[in-house]
């Protein structure tokens, strides 16, 4: 026998009962014909393969004892993956090439007794605790994992075992009695640890140990834990990666907190030990604390507002809010315009005929007075916006009202320099009815929904915040024809709309879980007028609208609560932002055909955002911030549709909507662009 494996396999599935009872056969049958050397070797690969699958099942109560094979066997390692679950793993002599934890792997105890592992490897989402208590660890890899229990003595503690590199990248290590690491590591790379501090400069600086040195193994605990603890200085620090050593802030390990002000020394970072000391370079805070050099010796810290979890979510939903508004405006206002023909009362209608002037001869042709030219040249309008209208309106008969029902979809990005990205997925729908009040107006109603899914990232943390909204509204059209030799029609429109969003907000991040649902709300108006300048040669008219609009966003107070470790819990009061806008567009409607079967409407259209600076504040532990939170300063919109008239009173519409803002001319400033697919029904009834 050249090295052994001893496998405890736990927690099997019952529907696979049968596979070791079945294997048992097949290891007998092979003993008996070709010796117990090739049939162990094989069976040895069996279960590997079969524990890599997740095909062990119900076996909790068998002990099974193998041996791993040579090399030329190509199986000498061990990959445990999702389902994977071993209760003991030993190795007692020879080479094992490679034992790797992947996400939803577990061994519960690997203990190295003697012989080489070459490298152990524990990925995001795998656990393994390791017990080394003799033999040789080449490399040990934490890449995002778990070691619930670290051990490198034996003995008792007495005598140091030796692990010739391991490497940080990520990933948490449970506490022996107040320490992460002891025994002999030649050389510790640090690439990612998080720590937290809880305590002020002067109690943080005495700490060796953590709280729990006196009560012996304890696994990760659920307080912060303030610093790298190594226990002995037969642990050679090698290196500290850029940023590698997170910092951010607990709830008080001792009952103290972080204080402002308060100078934390680099050389305590690491408790123990010996080798490389961490420096400003060093370190990187968590969302929402700004680190500040205070000396050659150490930094200090406070909470930093912009950079907090909560207003990035506040800002998500804000933009999220705005683009919300503004593609709905979208929607609406290739309908809000003059969507029923004139029908000017004959009592008005010139008569031309009936009134010659008194002052012609008798005999002579009428001459007719300059008010009465001027009717004459009113009636020749009134006639060609008539023509106009039916091209534009294609409706037949008298109708009052107008339906329309528009589903949507869109996708949006914003980048915040190097604190922020997000890209935002949407689909909804909105519908509505309008009627027509004559001279009085157009009026009319919608009601919307829509669900977007929002992918962020806050300092290489993912976000994701999925978001229900609902929006109801109305709008107003109205217009009066002006006077003059060419055809123009001065134009008022409004809208008075609300929202209802609830955002569910979930992310994964140095602190464990955190998740928090909140309702937000908004009410707004806006107000615009314009006025078309008709042309019945090209059967188009353009339009230019001035307008200026408000809204109040609501965002409640929240919570989040980190549900692992490493980090105090943030709290965000209820903000109140108001956002004046001035509007500026160009739109105009062309007509193809005779019948004007087929139509383009398009708008071309900014606006700047008056307030683009709010205020924002929030609590982490006993640290406080309040600061301005950067929004755009101006938008460009684009909207262009596409109509045709599919049946009598009938027609359908495909739009695009675009939407570009920038908070700034700099590079660093706050830039994003939203696009949308839309295709509306409207029908006269």
């Amino acid at each position: 026998m050249k090295h052994s494996l001893v496998c405890n396999f736990e927690k099997p599935y019952k529907y696979m009962s049968s596979s070791v009872s079945v294997a048992t056969k097949i290891a007998n049958m092979m003993i008996h014909k070709w010796g117990g050397g090739f049939a162990y070797a094989f069976v040895a690969m069996l279960f590997v393969a079969m524990l890599g699958l997740g095909v062990i099942a119900h076996a909790a109560d068998e002990h099974i004892t193998s041996y791993v094979p040579s090399k030329q066997w190509n199986a000498d390692s061990l990959y445990v993956d999702r389902g994977g679950n071993i209760g003991t793993l030993t190795t007692n002599s020879g080479t094992v090439r490679l034992v790797e934890v992947n996400s939803g792997g577990n061994i519960t105890n690997y203990t190295v007794n003697g012989g080489t592992v070459s490298t152990i490897t524990i990925n995001s989402g795998g656990q393994l605790s390791l017990n080394h208590a003799g033999g040789m660890i080449n490399t040990l890899n934490l890449n995002g994992g778990i070691i619930p229990y670290f051990e490198n003595t034996s003995g008792g503690g007495t005598a140091k075992q030796t692990i010739n590199t391991m490497n940080i990248n990520d990933g948490q290590i449970g506490l022996n009695f107040g320490y992460h690491l002891n025994g002999n590591i030649n050389n510790l790379n640090i690439n990612k640890w998080t720590i937290a501090i809880s305590s002020d400069g002067t109690t943080w600086g005495t700490k060796t140990q953590h709280t729990f040195r006196n009560q012996g193994y304890t696994g990760i605990p659920r307080t912060p834990v303030e610093h790298i603890y190594l226990n002995g200085d037969g642990i050679n620090v090698s290196s500290i990666t850029k940023g590698g050593i997170i910092v951010g802030v607990g709830i008080g390990e001792s009952g103290s907190g972080a204080k402002v002000g308060d100078i934390y020394e680099y050389s305590k970072i690491i408790a123990g030990g010996k080798g490389v000391t961490p420096n400003f370079d060093s370190l990187t805070p968590t969302p929402g604390i700004r680190l500040i050099p205070a000396s050659t010796a150490g930094f200090s810290l406070e909470a930093d507002v912009a950079s907090s979890y909560g207003i990035t979510i506040l800002k998500t939903i804000t933009l999220s809010y705005m683009r919300k508004n503004t593609m709905v405006s979208n929607v609406l206002d290739s309908l809000m315009k003059k969507n029923f023909r004139s029908t000017p009362s004959k009592a008005n209608q010139p008569k031309i005929y009936e009134q010659p002037s008194a002052r012609t001869p008798p005999g002579a042709p009428p001459r007719y007075a300059p008010q009465m030219r001027k009717l004459a040249t009113t009636s020749r309008q009134t006639r060609g916006k008539a023509r106009l209208e039916k091209k534009f309106l294609s409706y037949e008969k008298n109708k009052n009202h107008i339906g329309f029902f528009a589903p949507y979809g869109g996708h949006s990005y914003f980048s915040d320099a190097s604190v922020s990205r997000a890209h935002e997925f949407v689909g909804g729908g909105i519908g509505g009815v309008q009627k027509n009040l004559g001279q009085k107006g157009i009026l009319g109603g919608y009601l919307g929904y829509e669900y977007s899914y929002t992918l962020a990232d806050v300092y290489t943390q993912n976000i994701n915040l999925q978001t229900h909204s609902v929006q109801v509204g109305a709008t107003y059209f109205n217009s009066k024809a002006l006077r003059s030799k060419s055809l123009r029609e001065f134009y008022f429109k409004g809208i008075l709309r609300g929202d209802m969003s609830v955002p569910f907000f979930e992310t994964s991040t140095y602190a464990g879980a955190l998740k928090t649902q909140s309702f937000n709300y908004g009410f707004g108006a806006d107000a615009r007028i314009g006025t078309a300048f008709y042309q019945e040669k090209a059967a188009s008219y353009i339009a230019p609208e001035l307008g200026i609009s408000y809204d109040l966003l609501i965002l409640p107070s929240f919570h989040l609560n980190k549900e692992f470790i490493n980090q105090a819990n943030e709290d965000y009061p209820i903000h109140l932002w108001h956002f004046p806008q001035i509007n500026l567009s160009l739109r105009g409607i062309k007509s193809f055909g005779k019948s004007g079967s087929f139509r383009m409407f398009w708008l071309l259209g900014g606006k700047y955002n008056i307030l683009n600076t709010q205020k924002a504040s929030f609590t982490i532990a006993n640290l406080q911030s309040k600061g301005d939170i950067n929004l755009p300063i101006a938008y460009a919109n684009l909207d262009l549709n596409f109509v045709w008239s599919i049946h009598k009173n009938h027609e359908l519409t495909l739009g695009y909507g675009g939407i570009y803002f920038v908070g700034g001319f700099s590079r660093q400033s706050l830039q994003g662009f939203s696009n949308a697919l839309s295709l509306k029904y409207g029908a006269w009834f």
